[in-house]
C-alpha cells in the first residue's frame, strides 16, 4: 500500500490473504471473512441450480439417475392412486349400503380396474394386478380401515356428509391424476411413444377404468359420463404428457408432473366453476 511500504505480492490483495513482504502472514479481516461466506453460499446456490436444471433437461438412459427417479416417482403414484381409488370404491360401496366383501371388492376394482383394461389393450399377460399382488392387497387394506372408521360412526351429520363429498372428490381426483400418467408412462415403456394416440388413450383407460367399473357394479350411472369434467381431464393430462414425450423425449419427469397438474387443475376449475358439458333436457 502506498505511503507505508508495504504491498502484498501476486494476485493476494484482490482476495484479502498473502504474505507481506517482510514475510509475515496477511490474514482475513472480518469483513474478508463475511465477503468470502457470502461468495461461497452463492457459488453453492448456483452449482445446486446449474444441477438441478441439467437434471430436469438431461436426456433419460437406461440405468441413469432421471430414469431412477422417474421409476420412483411412477411407483409413488401407482401407490397413490391406488389408495386414493381403493377409498372411493369403498365409500361408494358404503353409501350403496354393501356388506364388508362387497366394500373390499369394489375398492379392488376401483384401484386396478383401470391398470387391467390396460395391460388387456397392449396384451400384456398376466395383467399387472395379478403379477405383483401388492396393489390388492393395499387396496384391501385400504377399505378395511375406511369400513372400520365409518362403521364406528352411528350417527352422521350434515356437516360429515359434505366433508364426504368433499373427501371423495379429492382423492378421486389424484387417483385419476396418478393412473392418468402412469398409464402414458407404461405405453412409453412399452415402446408406444411415437404414437400419441395410444399412449393417450392407455393414460385415459387406466384413468377412468376403474372408476366406471365401480360405478358399474354399483348400479349407477358411470361419473365419467355425467358431471365434473371427468373424462375430459383425464384426456387432458394423458395428451399433455403424451406430447411431452413425443417432442420432447428428454423431459419425462416435466412431463408426468406436467399432466399430473392438468388433470387436477381441470378438476378443481370444473368444480369450483361447476363446468359440466352440454346435456339434452327431455
Amino acid at each position: 500500500m502506498p505511503g507505508n511500504g508495504r504491498r502484498m505480492t501476486g494476485g493476494a490483495a484482490r482476495r484479502g490473504t498473502g504474505v507481506w513482504p517482510n514475510g509475515r502472514a496477511r490474514g482475513l479481516g472480518p469483513r474478508d471473512c463475511r465477503f468470502e461466506s457470502c461468495h461461497s453460499e452463492i457459488r453453492q446456490n448456483h452449482m445446486m441450480a446449474v444441477w438441478f436444471c441439467r437434471f430436469l433437461l438431461s436426456e433419460t438412459t437406461d440405468g441413469g439417475q432421471v430414469r431412477s427417479m422417474t421409476f420412483s416417482l411412477l411407483t409413488i403414484l401407482d401407490m397413490i392412486g391406488t389408495v386414493a381409488f381403493a377409498i372411493s370404491g369403498a365409500l361408494t360401496g358404503i353409501r350403496q349400503r354393501m356388506d364388508i366383501f362387497g366394500v373390499n371388492v369394489l375398492a379392488i376394482c376401483t384401484a386396478t380396474g383401470g391398470g387391467m383394461l390396460r395391460d388387456i389393450i397392449v396384451g400384456r399377460f398376466p395383467p399387472a394386478m395379478f403379477r405383483n399382488p401388492v396393489y390388492v392387497v393395499a387396496a384391501c387394506v385400504t377399505a378395511n380401515i375406511v369400513f372400520l372408521v365409518v362403521r364406528r360412526k352411528r350417527a352422521v351429520p350434515k356437516t360429515v356428509i359434505t366433508v364426504y363429498d368433499k373427501v371423495l372428490f379429492w382423492f378421486d381426483t389424484f387417483g385419476l391424476a396418478a393412473f392418468t400418467v402412469d398409464g402414458v408412462m407404461m405405453g412409453i415403456d412399452q415402446g408406444y411413444g411415437y404414437n400419441i394416440f395410444l399412449i393417450s388413450f392407455l393414460g385415459f383407460t387406466t384413468g377412468v377404468g376403474g372408476g366406471a367399473l365401480r360405478d358399474i357394479l354399483a348400479n349407477q350411472m358411470p361419473y365419467i359420463f355425467r358431471k365434473h369434467i371427468y373424462a375430459i381431464a383425464s384426456i387432458a393430462g394423458a395428451v399433455t404428457t403424451g406430447l411431452f414425450e413425443y417432442y420432447l423425449p428428454g423431459l419425462r419427469l416435466p412431463g408426468m408432473l406436467s399432466g399430473f397438474a392438468v388433470v387436477i387443475l381441470l378438476r378443481f376449475l370444473a368444480a369450483h366453476y361447476e363446468w359440466n358439458l352440454p346435456v339434452i333436457k327431455m
